[in-house]
């Protein structure tokens, strides 16, 4: 019997239910089926075929060093702030000790697939699932794509000793394994946000401040990384509802892959600004929806505040309102206000809340409170009124 191998990629009318980059072993020249045996043979015609040769799409600020350990990210005066913003540490053995067939795909994002993997650790004990994210298979193997997760694993390994971070446990180039959320994230508990899996009236006002508090320390321990002179290290760029997950009864924040590390200009002594060209949603801040505007941290800083707002009133920002027109009022610095009448029947923590919504939603990125600061009016408010942190 002669044998064809191949690796095999669903066409796009194809709804993949399983892991795509898969070798499948068949007869040649004949319809795929199930191989009940192979039979071994002295003579055989065997093929693999490859993905086909894509030109890279050239970065200017993304290069590989000569060593092949770092990839260069400075240009002109912005040097790196820390040796590790450049460096690149991938775990590939565990990664490629896998076995993909027996994991369970569950969701799809724009860059990586999400697949469950029931039996993650050795020790088999309950609580050893964990989740494996890869590449999407329509996207190319880029150096963009792999600078992309290169920053979102480096970015976990840094914050490994904060607890409002899900833990990456290895990663290789596109691939990684973290922790597995079975509740979803904030943005099923928000209406007209995700799933709508919980329900968010069920919240005491205590209930809003403990979590809103959670956030603002999950953002905090990120900016805090690496941080020189007031100035953060990373920023993670893209601070949304699903971005937090329910993980150990508290909300975590995750998802690293469109984060900046932020450089330091030796010349001016000060922090580099970076720049994305392409910001959709609603939770932006106004730089971020300008045309070649200068980012820094702070942008984190105002999507918090939206985050902060949904989870006051229970609804996303801008409701009902079409997304180009939303951005149109954040460009215009018309941002989001809650009736007199309806901010008089605050209770004290929800007034907290209130208070921290507008340290963040400041037109100006210069006027904006820190992530540390925001952390500590809120934390200082818990104590007050006897809240737990979880």
């Amino acid at each position: 019997m002669q044998l064809t191998y191949e690796l095999f990629v669903p066409p796009p009318s194809m709804k993949v239910t399983y892991h795509p980059r898969v070798i499948r072993l068949q007869e040649s020249s004949k319809p795929y089926k199930e191989l009940k045996r192979v039979q071994i043979v002295t003579s055989r015609n065997s093929k693999f075929e490859k993905y086909p040769e894509y030109e890279v799409e050239p970065l200017s600020t993304v290069n590989v060093k000569e060593d092949k350990s770092k990839t260069a990210l400075e240009h002109d005066d912005c040097k790196a702030m820390h040796e590790w913003q450049l460096e690149y540490k991938p775990a590939c053995n565990p990664i490629h000790e896998i076995d993909m067939m027996d994991n369970k795909f569950l969701a799809e994002g724009g860059f990586r697939s999400v697949w469950w993997m029931p039996d993650a650790f050795e020790d088999g004990k309950q609580g050893s699932e964990a989740v494996i994210k890869t590449l999407v298979w329509r996207k190319k193997f880029r150096d963009r794509e792999k600078e992309r997760h290169r920053r979102d694993a480096t970015a976990y390994m840094m914050l490994e000793g904060s607890k409002h971070i899900p833990d990456i446990y290895g990663y290789c180039t596109n691939s990684a394994v973290f922790d597995v959320s079975r509740e979803g994230s904030l943005a099923d508990f928000i209406a007209g946000e995700g799933k709508g899996k919980f329900d968010i009236t069920t919240w005491t006002p205590k209930d809003k401040l403990k979590y809103a508090w959670q956030i603002s320390k999950a953002m905090a321990d990120v900016h805090s990384v690496g941080n020189i002179h007031g100035s953060a290290a990373i920023s993670h760029t893209d601070i949304s509802p699903d971005q937090f997950l329910w993980l150990d009864g508290m909300f975590k924040l995750n998802d690293f892959n469109r984060a900046r590390f932020i450089l330091w200009d030796e010349k001016k002594n000060e922090a580099c600004p970076f720049y994305i060209p392409v910001n959709q949603g609603i939770w932006r801040s106004p730089e971020e929806y300008g045309d070649d505007q200068p980012e820094t941290e702070k942008i984190d800083i105002f999507s918090m505040g939206n985050i902060l707002f949904a989870l006051l009133i229970g609804e996303k920002p801008y409701n009902g309102v079409k997304k180009k027109e939303a951005n149109e009022l954040v460009l215009k610095g018309t941002f989001l206000k809650v009736s007199d009448e309806r901010k008089a029947n605050f209770t004290p923590e929800e007034r907290a809340i209130y208070k921290a919504i507008g340290m963040c939603l400041k037109f100006d990125p210069k006027e904006r409170k820190t992530a540390a600061e925001i952390e500590k009016y809120l934390h200082g408010k818990l104590e007050n009124y006897g809240i737990p942190e979880k």
